[in-house]
């Protein structure tokens, strides 16, 4: 248990020391670009766009759940914009297929989502662009064009309804065009607008409008509707003059500021803002690198109080207007000075001396908008962080760790406010693949930083572990709350098998709830039982809105070892649990489901009170209370409540108060954590895939005898059963990882392996695949690298079905267990990038690189030796590309350039025995000693054992990419085309010739596919072809015009092609003859009615009949109709023409023809028409999609927007589909509702559906049958822990292939969670159960996956016994739990010395006094369960106080004494102390100080209360010795003195003349000095003598006796006195004062002097004036 320990003074202290942010943010979702932002009450709109539903409108409350998608904007290419809210309604301009960009409102519902008007219709896509919204009155006017591809924009207005959207003519002068309309502004009561160079004032009527030109200039813009009026400028066509005007009516206006300048586009005028009674702007002037100024302006609305107060020059920059982020705060004008001076934050009261530097900390980026909100003002820093500035505090603030974006350098980033939030995108870089953001608005939020060790980890990382058996591996997780709220965790987990986790370490342990910036530990350890490779997860769920949920993925590496002990006590939980009995106020139940509805009952409260006073219990307000408002107390029970499920979230928080009926008050905050619930899994409509019929081969295998699988592009499996003369459709596989994570895309599979009949493996990119049913259903593998494994960085090996080998970027890896789990092999060097990987056996095993080397395994792949390819017949970038053994010894190897080695000694050693330069050699196989074969875009066959090879011709062209030879010597080739879908495949029955199966040369637009039951007929600008197989081989087809083929149609037994030009043809027989039906009197469209009419076009532009298939034609109309591009007769009498320029209809079997009004404003290029009947048809447009149902008379425009076709199919007058762009669409509704139901990878050029079956060709050759989804492939190995204890939970996963869902169920009472391919399952009772997983497609389901889990009771704690209060030191304590059988023990000793184990006995050495701990975890070898328990052990001391003695200072002082430290401080004690001249007893606890202790012996005796025992000791405090100096001062030459120290106390401070040179504890220094100097010695001791000492060095003197009493002799040898010489002598004390002066004779070197009257000391005696001569004697 996990105890919740507050410390908040230690806290506060922690936080005041570190430097570090807190983000205060709110994660609401993702998308790949943000847009436009409007706000209705409390619901903001904007525009993203994702990778499911490209742009779209998009709504959120502020809250992660209430972020929600409203409606997919059709083509989500463009990004809409301009959004705008008129009458609580938006309108936006959105680009609509075949309409161009055009006007959309929205009252913020799917359905009421819609374009209102196409205001442009002059041709296809023809985009009116509304923009320049503007509201005025009760009508939205704004600007748009309403001619030409991209006309200019005119004046128009709406009311909302489609009919009251119109162009506004009426207000415009007679005579004046309607010309690029702008500038909409409303001032003054009125709406001011530009058109043609002059400015309009209208209240909306004729009579209230009038224009006027201002004062010539060009161009008028900067429109500004302010208090004082309406400012704008007007200015030069070439910007050199520029004039600012206000406004209060048109006819009253002032000019209150002229600029000129004589440089081209020098002025730029930008920046106005109205800040209080001011206007501020700014003038840019200069040209780029060219007296680049950028001046702020100030004006009151009139000329004279128009100013300049600030400006900045830069010569070196590109241009001008750099000022930015202008925004209005407490009255003051805020905004950036740019580039002059590092992007800071200036302010401006409108005076010079008031505009100044705001903050110098604050660099604004120029790229995003400033703006206000809760009294601050937010901008995005130069770093792109998002921040904001307090201007009363001066203090900044951060809001993300994480990089604001913006789509491209031009864009600004996103930053805006619905007045509750400020709202900010940022980057998130962890999503491949894709451009990703990430939409956070400024609430405070919780943010958690989670590090393993001292590294970040991020969500879905792997942490791994490398241990051995019964071992123990440990990594420290920590978990930082970096946000500016509470976070609060409601469960942390691990799963997995020998995975635990440790809540408990110590004062650093997670608590439930984190503050800001405060930081939990916990542990996750890895203890295994068994080898190999392990897996689980640790799970965080908490409330960060980014991450509820954080998981990381736990891999563990296994080695076989013996059983030993770990370091470190470890419990055996799989949970953190915390400790809520501390809790004033608790509930008996802290979770909730997260479905539960309003009113349900969650939990009684409760306090630890006694029970002789009732409470009542109540939400109240204070820390912890974010949650409060969303449940209810009643009856001292709390229940669920309005807004619970308003968000999404993991925990919520309560505080909760208990009043007491005796006046006791409790409060406490709760944290209920969320239960999640399955879903169910519901199959719907069955989604559409296709069948790719001619994407290439690459690999291809026999199974046996007769069976073989072929695999390759587009994830097609093919399967023969009669030697490869048949093939058939088997799979077509997808990636296994998701395109960015949301598409599916087909895997190319390249390489497969049988290991038997009926076990085999498909390796391909991004998925690897297994069948135990010879080929029937496949499972997905797993595999840590499979994103990343391709054709070109990826060898497979298959050594067994349960060796598998992957050999990939540098490494190789090794399964044990079939593909359910990977470990590295071992190579210290590295594999380099891989060529090839091979085994003939079991033991035996070759790879190669891409650097000319090889490596050789002897051992089953666990270790490699590599060996230097060093051959001189191999060029320096040749490698070995494939091997081959025919034997143990024998082996050939083939290379990148197509030569032949070959190896007699397993490998050791290799020749060359074919130096032939080849494409790069794929395969080599031999069938016995001499014949062999080489795959390397042909084949190569040898007769002669590899010495000379020979290229195979086939007779028609393919690249062939793989051979196989069953044990008959039946053979197989597989392959490619010239280009990609060209399917290839031969067959060699017994040896025997090549004969070809499926020829495709690929690649070029299939203009037609015709499917006819098993017949299939393909047309394309390269080649025709047909199958008899429906689609899945296809041969070759001669006919009359094979590559200029532009139309095909089949009717009945007639098969019919033609060309562009009319030139036509039909076969009776399938393609096998041909008869003329068109030459040349056809042009340019044709159409089939039945088997014997046929209407077509002629050269003059005649429609004709034919009533004989085309034998005889004859013209039906006596003039041309022009432009006809298709032709559609649904009956002989009925039929239709789609032209250039509109439809024409005939109803007399087109005898005559009638113009038909598709649409009444333009002419539409119609490029497919498909009739139903007579009367139901559908015409496909360069505008869009029409329908008639009265035969043409009336035309609906329809809900369908996507590019123009001609494929359009009519089943009945309600099922349509139609094949446009890249996509299939269908309708059951008569084309009310349209779905796109299926995706196609190029754009579709034909469409054909028969017997419910479409197909259809796209650019590249490629043709697919397009089906329901298939089931999907089998789900694969569940991984999770299969023997476990009950109560626990565990998550059990599988690996998720592409878009397929899963779907768990378990056996029993258990509680099941099932989130997609994972499931977490609480287990409640002993027993067996069955966890099984269903594959779902969208309507089918797959073959499950299951494993057995045996469920045990919860093993009780170890019992550990042994003594758990030990002395310090001692040696020799057993510690003991039950032996058992089947039962293995591993101990863990803290606190101890040494140990040793044996078994179920511990025998430990303790160390020093504090507490010791034993681990135990007990292992129950049959079920592999473990149990854990500890045992704390009290180490108490051999000698219970420690005693610290402190001698007196000063001689005869009494200033001693003992400080007494109890090592047990918590007990009672008592001390006696005496001595000669003190007895004395005191009590204390912990610890005693007795003082005043002077020098002698003392006894004390300490008794301990608890035991009585009693310690005695004794002691002496000592006084320092005497402070003693002695100095021998040398010859006057050297200038030293040797110092020698004595009692006292170090350190000893030596100074000369007062000045300190030297502080030492040394007893004896040297010194340098002068005569005359004064030395001083000091001791450190408070009360210590001092030494003082006037230098004199004698020269040759000796002075008897010296200790003197009453006289001295000294003599002079050295010194040079003349004989009997009168000299003067002075005597100096030790302080340097004279005492003594007289004149003395010398009479042989030699005098004498009488000192009888000195006192005893050491004095210095000095002879002579000029020559003075100095000596030192003592008085005694």
């Amino acid at each position: 248990m996990v105890g919740n320990k507050k410390n908040k003074s230690l806290l506060a202290a922690i936080i005041s020391l570190i430097s570090i942010y807190t983000y205060s943010q709110t994660y609401l979702e993702n998308f790949e670009e943000i847009g436009g932002f409007a706000t209705i009450g409390n619901t903001s709109y904007f525009m993203a766009r994702n990778l499911t539903e490209g742009w779209a409108l998009w709504k959120t409350n502020g809250t992660r759940k209430g972020t929600q998608l409203i409606k997919g904007l059709l083509d989500g290419s463009s990004p809409p914009g301009n959004l705008f809210i008129f009458k609580n309604e938006l309108y936006f301009a959105s680009n609509t297929p075949g309409k161009g960009i055009e006007l959309w409102k929205s009252d913020g519902t799917e359905n009421g989502t819609s374009l209102l008007k196409d205001l442009n219709t002059d041709g296809d896509n023809s985009s009116s662009r509304p923009s320049n919204f503007t509201i005025y009155g009760d009508m939205l006017y704004f600007t748009a064009s309403n001619q030409y591809i991209s006309g200019p924009p005119k004046l128009h207005r709406t009311d909302g309804t489609t009919e009251g959207t119109v162009l506004v003519e009426d207000i415009i002068d007679a005579g004046d065009i309607i010309y690029s309309s702008g500038n909409l502004v409303v001032a003054n009561n009125k709406l001011y607008f530009t058109n043609n160079g002059k400015l309009y004032e209208t209240d909306g009527t004729t009579e209230g409008t009038k224009s006027m030109v201002i004062d010539g200039l060009e161009n008028m813009g900067r429109f500004k509707s302010f208090t004082s009026g309406l400012y704008f400028i007007t200015y030069s066509h070439n910007n050199t003059y520029i004039r600012l005007y206000r406004l209060t009516d048109l006819d009253n206006y002032t000019m209150l500021k002229e600029f000129s300048i004589e440089s081209y586009s020098g002025l730029k005028l930008y920046g106005l803002i109205e800040v209080g009674e001011k206007v501020f702007f700014s003038l840019g002037s200069g040209n780029a690198y060219n007296n680049i100024r950028d001046a702020l302006w100030v004006t009151d609305g009139t000329s004279h109080g128009t100013k300049e107060i600030l400006n900045f020059q830069d010569p070196y920059l590109f241009g001008s207007g750099n000022f930015n982020g202008f925004v209005e705060h407490n009255g003051n004008l805020f905004f950036s000075t740019g580039a002059f001076n590092n992007h800071l934050l200036w302010t401006s009261d409108g005076t010079v001396q008031g505009t100044k530097q705001a903050n110098t900390a604050i660099n604004v980026n120029p790229y995003a908008d400033m703006l206000v909100w809760n009294n601050k003002i937010y901008y995005v820093n130069g770093s792109a962080g998002v921040g904001s500035y307090d201007v009363n505090s001066n203090s900044v603030e951060n809001y993300s760790p994480l990089r604001a974006t913006r789509k491209t350098s031009g864009d600004k980033y996103f930053l805006k406010s619905d007045g509750r939030f400020v709202y900010f995108a940022v980057l998130n870089d962890k999503v491949q693949y894709q451009s990703s953001v990430d939409l956070y608005h400024a609430g405070p939020n919780p943010f958690m930083q989670i590090k393993s060790g001292y590294s970040i980890v991020d969500n879905g990382e792997e942490i791994g572990f490398d241990t051995k058996v019964d071992s123990l591996a440990i990594k420290r997780i920590s978990i930082q709350n970096m946000g500016k709220a509470p976070l609060n965790f409601s469960k942390i987990q691990v799963s997995g098998e020998g995975f635990y986790i440790n809540g408990d370490v110590g004062e650093t342990s997670l608590p439930q709830q984190l503050a800001p910036l405060q930081t939990g530990t916990f542990e996750v350890g890895f203890l295994p039982n068994t080898t190999d490779v392990h897996s689980g997860y640790l799970i965080i769920r908490g409330d960060d809105t980014s991450q509820p949920e954080f998981r990381l993925q736990l891999k563990g590496l296994v080695s076989a070892h013996p059983a030993e002990s770990v370091d470190k006590t470890f419990p055996t939980q799989k949970e953190i649990e915390w400790d809520r009995s501390v809790a004033e106020v608790q509930i008996d139940n802290y979770s909730i489901l997260e479905n539960a509805v309003i009113g349900s009952l969650i939990g009684t409260f409760s306090t630890d009170v006694g029970d002789d006073e009732t409470f009542n219990y109540s939400l109240i307000e204070g820390i912890g209370d974010e949650d409060n408002m969303v449940f209810s107390i009643s009856n001292n029970q709390l229940f669920v409540g309005d807004g619970f499920n308003d968000d999404f979230k993991n925990s919520y928080t309560i505080r909760v108060q208990a009043t007491g009926a005796k006046g006791t008050v409790l409060e406490e905050n709760i944290i209920l954590g969320i239960i999640d619930e399955s879903e169910e899994i519901e199959l719907g409509d069955c989604e559409k895939i296709g069948i790719p019929l001619t994407s290439d081969l690459y690999d291809v295998e026999f199974l046996n005898d007769t069976d073989a699988i072929a695999v390759g592009a587009n994830g097609v499996i093919l399967k023969t059963f009669d030697k490869g003369a048949t093939w058939q459709h088997m799979h077509v596989i997808e990636q296994t990882n998701l395109v960015g994570g949301l598409y599916t895309y087909p895997s190319n599979l390249y390489e497969i392996q049988f290991v038997n009949e009926t076990t085999g493996f498909i390796a391909g990119s991004s998925v690897l695949l297994r069948t135990d049913d010879a080929g029937l259903n496949w499972k997905p593998l797993d595999f840590d690298q499979l994103g990343s494994l391709t054709t070109y960085n990826g060898r497979f090996m298959a050594v067994s079905p349960e060796v598998l080998f992957i050999y990939m970027e540098r490494y190789i890896f090794k399964s044990n267990d079939g593909g359910q789990s990977w470990s590295e092999t071992s190579y210290r060097g590295g594999f380099g990038d891989p060529r090839a990987i091979y085994f003939p056996n079991d033991e035996l095993g070759f790879a190669s690189n891409n650097s000319q080397t090889y490596f050789i395994s002897n051992d089953g792949g666990e270790t490699w030796t590599n060996y230097v390819l060093d051959l001189e017949e191999l060029a320096y970038d040749e490698d070995i590309t494939t091997f081959t053994f025919r034997d143990d010894n024998v082996g050939f190897a083939a290379t990148n350039k197509g030569k032949v080695l070959k190896t007699e000694d397993q490998g050791q050693s290799w020749v060359v025995i074919n130096a032939e330069n080849r494409s790069g050699i794929k395969e080599i196989h031999f069938v016995d000693e001499s014949i062999g074969y080489m795959i390397g875009g042909s084949i190569y066959e040898t007769n002669d054992g590899g010495l000379t090879w020979s290229s195979v011709y086939l007779n028609v062209h393919a690249s062939i990419q793989s051979l196989d030879i069953n044990q008959l010597g039946d053979r197989i080739a597989v392959g490619t085309g010239s280009y990609e879908n060209g399917r290839a495949i031969f067959a060699s029955p017994s040896g025997t010739e090549w004969s070809p199966v499926s020829t495709l040369l690929g690649g070029g637009r299939v203009r037609d596919v015709i499917f006819d039951g098993d017949n299939a007929y393909f047309f394309s600008e390269y080649q025709s072809r047909k199958s008899n197989d429906g689609g899945v081989t296809w041969i070759e087809m001669t006919t009359p015009i094979d590559e200029k083929v532009y139309q095909a149609e089949k009717i009945g037994e007639n098969l019919v092609i033609r060309t562009y030009n009319g030139e036509a043809y039909r076969s009776p027989d399938g393609g096998d003859t041909w008869i003329p039906i068109m030459a040349q009197d056809s042009y340019g469209a044709l159409d089939v009615l039945d088997n014997t009419i046929l209407f077509s076009k002629n050269l003059e532009g005649r429609i004709t009949k034919s009533l004989d298939f085309g034998e005889t034609w004859t013209p039906l109309a006596d003039t041309a109709l022009d432009h006809v591009r298709v032709l559609e007769f649904p009956s002989e009498s009925i039929g239709f023409a789609g032209k250039s320029n509109g439809v024409s209809r005939t109803e007399d079997g087109g005898a005559t023809w009638e113009e038909l009004i598709v649409d009444p404003d333009q002419e539409p290029f119609v490029y497919g028409i498909t009739f139903a009947n007579d009367l139901i048809g559908i015409v496909s447009t360069g505008n869009g999609f029409y329908k008639t149902i009265d035969g043409g008379d009336s035309w609906e425009f329809l809900n369908l927007y996507t590019g123009y076709t001609s494929e359009i199919i009519a089943l009945n007058e309600l099922e349509w589909y139609i094949g446009a762009n890249n996509g299939i669409y269908s309708t059951i509704d008569g084309g009310i509702h349209w779905k796109k139901v299926f995706n196609s990878n190029g754009d579709i050029l034909d469409m054909d559906y028969v017997n419910g079956t479409i197909y259809i060709s796209v650019n590249g050759g490629g043709v697919h049958k397009i089906e329901d989804d298939l089931q999907p492939i089998n789900a694969g190995y569940i991984k999770g822990d299969k023997s476990v204890r009950v109560e626990d939970e565990e998550i059990y996963s599988i690996l998720k292939h592409s878009d397929v869902r899963y779907e768990w169920h378990v056996e029993g009472n258990n509680k099941l969670i099932s989130e997609d391919n994972l499931a977490k399952i609480t287990w409640s009772e002993p027993g067996t159960y069955t966890v099984s997983t269903v594959p779902y497609s969208s309507c089918n389901t797959g073959v499950s996956s299951e494993i057995i889990v045996t469920v045990l009771e919860r093993p009780s704690p170890p019992e550990i016994f042994g003594l758990e209060k030990v002395v310090e030191n001692s040696n020799g304590h057993v510690y003991t739990t039950p032996l058992e059988d089947q039962v293995s023990y591993i101990w863990s000793v803290s606190g101890q010395r040494s140990y040793e184990t044996n078994g179920n006995e511990l025998i430990v050495d303790w160390g020093g006094m504090g507490f010791g701990e034993i681990g135990l975890i007990r292992t129950d070898l049959l079920t592999g369960l473990r149990s854990f328990n500890r045992l704390s052990v009290e180490i108490k001391p051999n000698d219970p106080f420690m005693i610290l003695q402190s001698n007196t200072t000063c001689r005869g002082t009494s200033n001693g004494s003992l400080h007494i430290m109890a090592r047990i401080p918590e007990n009672a004690y008592s001390a006696k102390l005496t001595g000669s001249s003190i007895s004395t007893s005191s009590d204390f606890k912990g610890e005693l100080l007795l003082e005043n202790l002077s020098a002698g012996m003392y006894d004390i005796c300490l008794q301990d209360h608890g035991t009585n025992k009693e310690y005695c000791y004794q002691f002496t405090i000592s006084e320092p010795e005497p402070f003693e100096v002695t100095s021998i001062i040398s010859s006057s030459s050297s200038k030293q003195v040797d110092l020698q120290f004595k009692g006292g106390a170090a350190p000893y401070i030596v100074s000369i003349n007062g000045r300190k040179i030297m502080e030492t504890s040394q007893e004896s220094v040297q010194i340098t000095a002068d005569n005359g100097d004064v030395l001083e010695v000091n001791s450190a001791g408070d009360c210590e003598f001092s030494y003082s000492k006037l230098i004199y060095f004698q020269k040759g003197i000796t002075v008897i006796p010296n200790p003197v009493v009453n006289s001295f002799t000294a003599s002079l040898s050295n010194e040079k006195f003349s004989n009997h010489q009168e000299v003067p002598l002075r005597i100096f004390n030790s302080s340097g004062q004279m005492v003594l002066s007289m004149n003395v004779t010398i009479s042989n070197q030699t005098l004498t002097c009488e000192v009888s009257t000195l006192n005893s000391g050491i004095y210095i005696v000095q002879l002579g004036d000029n020559q003075k001569t100095s000596f030192k004697v003592i008085k005694k």
